[in-house]
């Protein structure tokens, strides 16, 4: 980032990240979460099932890719209008999202098999192979934005080549005559997941494409700048939660009133680690933000709080996720982050018509506020937890106490 804010112009970064939420949109689309299903089906089956398995998924983002492609093509004057970016560039998001889903398969079953040392490896050097061939094409090449998205999709063909030789190699994958039953139970995992992944998606990134539309390339540019540092923040809460995740889904199995209450105190307790990392991270961010960014982009500091805080309430959120897909809730899930989503889009636009980029900033803050409280409603549904019980139970407690003295 430091490099490609000073070499690029708030035009062409705000070009390159609009490539980059495409790239990831595309990703759900085709994906499908076959990874997911792939990481699920490896402790149910046999090495030879799961290689005719791994077959199927493939078939099934195959079928799914061309799809897509095809709706690009047929429709290509309308998908250049709503991203504002050339169909060529579509074209290689498509071909980037498929090889991205099998490189993902690859790395969830390296995972699953707890083989760190080759997921580390893949993983480092994917991401030194697209800072180095990023730096060659848009500094040496002088290819300026087109060469950040060579060194995305480049090194994405790549390690997408060598994921799927490895799995022919590892005789992970298996010719399966009967691959549509496969695909059929592959999309019956992903596709209740797909609303819910969509929606979590374009909240995240889909104020591009409205700073974009209202503002402009250059403003987009300037704004995913301060997202980007901002998102730092983000890598915190995911880190918090994954570690805080396993013991809640193992807390969670006890009947026990007394460990419910226990769950719930540290719960409320991470909600407010998270909270209070945000404030701290959003107001040393503001100050530390000329060092990462180059001159052109430094008036985006002041958005650098509002976003922090909105990616702490990303934390809240997946922290009470948690109790949802224990609960086996995930339709409803879906339905309410897609209505979440509608209500961001909406304010989305008003704000920033009204406000700029202060506004994006604030949308994007009250849309993961809503989402992480409309979760918890959803939460303390789906799973009966004592959320507010105890603080009447010690207001009572203290009211007793009064009375005897």
């Amino acid at each position: 980032m430091p490099f490609l804010t000073r070499t690029l112009s708030p035009q062409s970064y705000g070009i390159v990240s609009l490539f980059t939420t495409i790239l990831s949109l595309f990703g759900v689309l085709i994906g499908l979460s076959v990874h997911g299903a792939v990481g699920v089906r490896l402790f149910e089956t046999t090495k030879e099932k799961l290689a005719e398995y791994v077959f199927a998924c493939f078939c099934l983002i195959t079928f799914a890719a061309a799809l897509l492609m095809f709706f690009l093509l047929a429709f290509d004057n309308y998908f250049q209008r709503l991203t504002t970016i050339p169909l060529w560039l579509l074209i290689a998001a498509v071909f980037a999202a498929f090889l991205q889903t099998i490189i993902q398969v690859r790395l969830v079953i390296w995972q699953m098999a707890s083989n760190a040392c080759k997921f580390v490896i893949f993983q480092t050097g994917r991401c030194f192979f697209e800072a180095a061939f990023s730096v060659f094409f848009v500094s040496f090449c002088g290819l300026n934005w087109s060469g950040r998205v060579i060194g995305i999709v480049l090194p994405t063909l790549l390690f997408g080549a060598f994921s799927l030789v490895s799995l022919i190699q590892d005789r992970l994958i298996a010719f399966n005559i009967q691959w549509n039953v496969d695909a059929k139970a592959a999309s019956k995992f992903g596709l209740p997941l797909l609303p819910h992944a969509l929606a979590g998606l374009l909240i995240c990134y889909g104020d591009r494409f409205v700073v974009a539309k209202v503002l402009g390339e250059d403003m987009t540019g300037i704004y995913t700048s301060a997202w980007q540092v901002s998102s730092l923040i983000n890598l915190l809460t995911i880190s918090m939660n994954q570690a805080f995740a396993p013991w809640l889904l193992s807390a969670l199995k006890s009947n026990d009133e007394s460990i419910k209450r226990k769950i719930v105190i540290k719960t409320y307790l991470f909600f407010a680690l998270l909270l209070c990392s945000g404030i701290l991270f959003g107001m040393m961010g503001q100050e530390i933000f000329p060092y990462f960014v180059g001159k052109k982009f430094q008036e985006a500091s002041f958005l650098v709080l509002p976003l922090s805080l909105g990616f702490a309430f990303h934390g809240c959120y997946l922290a009470v996720t948690n109790y949802v897909f224990y609960a086996k809730k995930t339709l409803l899930l879906g339905a309410s982050s897609f209505l979440i989503c509608i209500i961001y889009f909406i304010s989305s636009f008003f704000f920033t018509l009204r406000l700029g980029l202060t506004g994006t900033a604030i949308a994007f803050l009250l849309s993961y506020f809503l989402l992480f409280l409309s979760t918890w409603v959803l939460a303390a549904k789906a799973f009966k937890m004592p959320w507010f019980k105890m603080i009447y139970a010690r207001n009572t407690r203290d009211e007793n106490i009064s009375h005897r003295g």
